[in-house]
């Protein structure tokens, strides 16, 4: 009986260890995995549509500023009816190149470096892994030059506008006395540029 109770407690005692040791084994894996992101954004982070995890802030900027130079450098297309036109985002005035959008990539890169990290060392380890699962989609902060904008996008469809004609009531005189006659109005075409503007 006493040789079942010690081999009993042995068997008891090595799985103990063996659990143990698993334990330890994926907590040091997970430290020194979680590690190589000391100094990167976690991954699954995407600042629009261009992910961004796994990278330094500096990578990050590089990456999002080039393709924020080829946006401003090519423009957006714009679809109004059967119409399609290229919408610059930034104008030469003289020599000097005037940006009609701007985008604040400091506070981007400040968010990205922020999502999924914890003040808690272990709870930024656990944040790091559900990462891996998590994505993280950050909306880049843009200023808009709207009068700018708008005047390029008239220039663009000029014929797309038409200003609506209100009801007019015309006073006709004749020989049974006065008349009056209502000439209806007519609905005109304006281009909804707020919401435009608001999904830009």
């Amino acid at each position: 009986m006493e040789f079942y109770a010690d081999h009993h407690l042995i068997a008891i005692t090595r799985i103990s260890m063996s659990l143990i040791a698993f334990f330890l084994f994926i907590l040091t894996g997970s430290y020194l995995w979680s590690h190589q992101f000391e100094d990167r954004i976690a991954p699954n982070v995407f600042a629009g549509s261009i992910d961004i995890g796994g990278k330094t802030e500096d990578e990050a900027r590089q990456l999002l500023q080039s393709t924020i130079d080829d946006l401003l450098a090519d423009g957006i297309p714009v679809r109004v009816q059967d119409q399609q036109e290229t919408l610059t985002l930034s104008t030469f005035v003289s020599s000097d190149l005037i940006e009609n959008v701007e985008f604040d990539l400091d506070q981007t890169i400040q968010e990205a470096s922020r999502a999924h990290r914890s003040s808690n060392a272990f709870a930024s380890i656990w944040s790091l892994i559900a990462s891996l699962w998590q994505s993280v989609h950050l909306t880049i902060p843009i200023t808009l030059a709207k009068e700018q904008l708008r005047q390029t996008l008239h220039e663009l469809f000029p014929d797309v506008e038409k200003p609506g004609k209100n009801a007019r009531f015309v006073f006709l005189q004749d020989t049974n006395g006065w008349s009056v006659r209502t000439i209806p109005g007519t609905d005109g075409v304006v281009l909804n540029l707020d919401q435009f503007f608001s999904q830009l």
